[in-house]
């Protein structure tokens, strides 16, 4: 008699209020799992990479050569509207005309 008592007021409690604060609740940890997931997959990526550089740099290095670091240039800002800019021819182009064939 107890065991259907006891079933009884675990029907009653879960009801339609508690089951969507536990879908909810799932739900959250879900996403906080997949947050997790992408962020340690990224971090493992990038400490992946970066092992992967320096590996190369040390086998440089360890070859005996001198131009083993990495020089980063970064490039320079380009005006296109600048006259004589890198994109801006400096005299225009002549024009051929087409000879006639000599016969």
């Amino acid at each position: 008699m107890t065991g259907s008592r006891r079933r009884t007021t675990c029907r009653a409690m879960s009801g339609p209020a508690t089951s969507r604060d536990d879908f909810r609740h799932r739900m959250l940890a879900n996403v906080a799992a997949l947050a997790f997931t992408v962020a340690l997959t990224a971090i493992g990526i990038w400490l992946a990479m970066s092992i992967a550089d320096l590996r190369k740099t040390q086998d440089c290095v360890l070859m005996g050569r001198r131009d083993c670091a990495r020089i980063s240039v970064m490039p320079q800002r380009l005006n296109c509207r600048e006259p004589n800019g890198p994109f801006w021819p400096a005299e225009p182009a002549p024009r051929r005309r087409r000879q006639p064939p000599l016969n």
